[in-house]
């Protein structure tokens, strides 16, 4: 089905250019393995963990909705097993 213009959508929204932000992704170290027993993973120095993903407990974000939630909305984090 072809798709349909609509002017609605057309308007464009005015703004302010952001000028001088600029923020570095964080990084957790070079040259580090996933902890696991045996794995020679290398890790990304983006991962903050000590896990590779293949070892890593899944974790999503209803998981952490449910910590949160069991953990009384206080802002404590629970450990998820």
């Amino acid at each position: 089905m072809p798709q349909r213009h609509r002017p609605e959508l057309s308007e464009s929204v005015a703004g302010e250019r952001l000028v001088g932000y600029r923020r570095s992704a964080r990084t957790f170290g070079r040259d580090r393995t996933c902890a696991h027993r045996g794995c020679t993973t290398r890790l990304s120095m983006y991962n903050s963990g000590s896990l590779c993903a293949l070892h890593a407990p899944f974790r999503s974000v209803v998981v952490d909705a449910v910590v949160r939630m069991a953990a009384g909305d206080s802002g404590e984090r629970l450990a998820a097993s």
